[in-house]
């Protein structure tokens, strides 16, 4: 729907090859660049039918002058969002690829899974690509370590990016092992 290249004088969607998970109804994606007139920060593709409004910074811009609570609240949500930055940077630095990998795998079980006999069921069309780029790390480096816990029956991995976490309680295990050093 959306591309890191994008013109940043209007949100438009567009087809799109990188799945980002929003954990809402309703997905605001490309406000950065409404606000500063720079392109996009990252890609978005709706994971199912959805409804997309577009609308140009112009607009924009006068409705939140217009309506000062709207600006408080997109200020609140970059606030939000910069905290959710500060987090990631954080965890990318104090966590090993690991611990990282497990704390995503075990957010998307807890929003998006469902419980089965076998385990947690994550049935999302993510990439390894796009789990590499939600934990800072290479493609490479993430497949080494997905094709590892398959071989230790700790996850299944399926077709077209789903899985089955088999063992759900060892992930929640590894997110809390301190980093090595």
């Amino acid at each position: 729907m959306l591309g890191q290249a994008d013109r940043g004088d209007r949100v438009e969607p567009r087809l799109g090859d990188v799945a980002v998970v929003a954990e809402a109804d309703l997905c605001l994606a490309g406000e950065p660049g409404l606000l500063d007139g720079q392109g996009g920060t990252a890609t978005v593709v709706a994971l199912e039918a959805a409804e997309i409004l577009v609308l140009s910074r112009e607009d924009f811009l006068g409705y939140l002058q217009a309506h000062p609570p709207a600006a408080g609240a997109a200020i609140a949500l970059l606030s939000e969002r910069v905290r959710h930055l500060g987090d990631q940077l954080e965890e990318a630095y104090a966590l090993e690829l690991p611990q990282r990998l497990a704390r995503r795998l075990l957010a998307l079980g807890r929003t998006h899974g469902k419980k089965t006999p076998m385990g947690m069921a994550i049935d999302l069309p993510l990439t390894q690509s796009d789990l590499a780029g939600m934990v800072g790390a290479s493609r490479q480096r993430v497949n080494r370590l997905l094709g590892e816990w398959q071989d230790r029956e700790l996850l299944r991995l399926g077709s077209h990016g789903t899985m089955v976490l088999l063992r759900p309680e060892i992930f929640a295990q590894l997110c809390q092992q301190p980093p090595e050093g």
